[in-house]
């Protein structure tokens, strides 16, 4: 899929490896690594950063953005989706994730030997001052929730009263007058050493 998706934006041949990104087996160094997304769910996170590492050219640069789960604040406050949230931050955990890895990228690129290292944030911060935009990301909010409920759901984390609650609520803050939708996330550049 992601070759088809790609070849809608590129005429350049993209190849595809399939491969553990905490043991890379590859033949060659690369310029640059991107990992967005990914250290979220890996255990061992330092482990991939370790080996992408050693398949870049010295002075290779690795970009990344992952997750600050803990820094999402909405108004009006409400119970549903506070408790689904919660389980979903939970799940990650117990599936052996970080929800709030990305405020410890700095770190690790560090203890990775990563120089040069360089951090910011982004995020939204959405009221009613721009109702589309708030609508479309409480919309976008919803599905992402709801891609984890079957495995919550398989591990008791929550019932189905939970998911519906859940999007009730997120409908609800789209449509408040006092709506707040804020969340933050991490990137990170680095650079190998020379």
């Amino acid at each position: 899929k992601a070759q088809i998706n790609l070849s809608r934006f590129s005429e350049r041949e993209i190849n595809f490896v399939n491969q553990d990104a905490a043991e890379l087996n590859l033949e060659e160094k690369f310029d640059a690594g991107f990992i967005c997304w990914v250290l979220e769910h890996v255990e061992d996170p330092k482990k991939v950063l370790r080996s992408v590492y050693e398949h870049l050219h010295p002075e290779g640069i690795i970009y990344l953005t992952e997750v600050f789960n803990s820094s999402f604040y909405f108004l009006p406050k409400l119970p549903g989706l506070e408790r689904y949230y919660n389980a979903y931050n939970a799940h990650q955990i117990q599936s052996g994730g970080d929800p709030d890895i990305g405020v410890k990228l700095g770190n690790l690129l560090h203890e990775v030997g990563f120089e040069e290292i360089e951090l910011q944030r982004g995020g939204f911060h959405l009221d009613q001052s721009r109702p589309e935009e708030l609508k479309r990301m409480t919309a976008y909010w919803k599905e992402l929730m709801k891609s984890a409920a079957k495995p919550m759901l398989d591990t008791d984390l929550i019932k189905e009263k939970d998911i519906r609650e859940m999007e009730s609520d997120l409908e609800a803050i789209a449509k408040a007058s006092n709506s707040v939708f804020f969340y933050q996330f991490v990137q990170a550049k680095a650079k190998r050493k020379a």
